[in-house]
């Protein structure tokens, strides 16, 4: 079923934010976003003379990530713009290839584009909330590229779909593992460096 891993993850977030997050001012419109793409995942958006449908909560994402990007610096948005751009074009190459030679798809090709994108966010962004950032703007990008490749060869093509939104929350997911992995690395090397000193 398209859109229930998206839920599944969305209602994991709200869990963790509601329950295990620190309260702190970002808490609460965070947990206002979640809520909101939820609620919005079931309706779509039906775009005028033509037969494109576009779900809602992919509408709301889109804005409130322009929203967020608006208060950046030169030099950051510079970074973002260009780090997005890459990820937009990973995505919109691995999709245009699946669909031309779909013999080296060696396994699910959602799960091998998450790992794809997860090494190259990585690489491309050094502080989270950046990477998280240029992550799902860089999935926007792709997806327009994609839509766009698609519907000049005449083909069917439905943009910001649920299977989009299901890819969006495994990039989400494996990005906050990573995540994880980082803080329980500095945590360890923490501990060591302290016991070395008490020694």
């Amino acid at each position: 079923m398209e859109g229930i891993f998206f839920i599944w993850i969305a209602w994991i977030i709200f869990v963790i934010l509601t329950f295990f997050y620190n309260p702190s001012t970002n808490r609460n419109s965070n947990i206002l976003h979640v809520l909101m793409l939820i609620i919005l995942s079931p309706y779509t958006f039906i775009i005028p003379s033509s037969s494109i449908d576009v779900n809602c909560s992919a509408l709301y994402l889109i804005l409130m990530l322009f929203f967020y990007s608006r208060n950046f610096e030169f030099k950051q948005f510079l970074h973002l713009f260009i780090s997005s751009l890459i990820i937009g074009l990973c995505i919109a190459s691995f999709g245009i290839f699946a669909m031309i030679d779909p013999v080296w798809i060696l396994f699910d090709p959602t799960w091998m584009l998450t790992i794809i994108l997860l090494y190259l966010s990585i690489i491309l962004v050094y502080r989270w909330n950046l990477r998280m950032l240029s992550l799902l703007l860089g999935m926007v990008v792709g997806e327009l590229l994609m839509f766009m490749a698609v519907y000049r060869l005449g083909l069917p093509y439905q943009p910001f779909s649920s299977e989009w939104l299901d890819q969006l929350a495994k990039v989400g997911a494996g990005s906050m593992i990573w995540r994880l992995f980082e803080l329980s690395a500095s945590v360890i090397t923490q501990t060591r460096s302290a016991a070395k000193k008490e020694v």
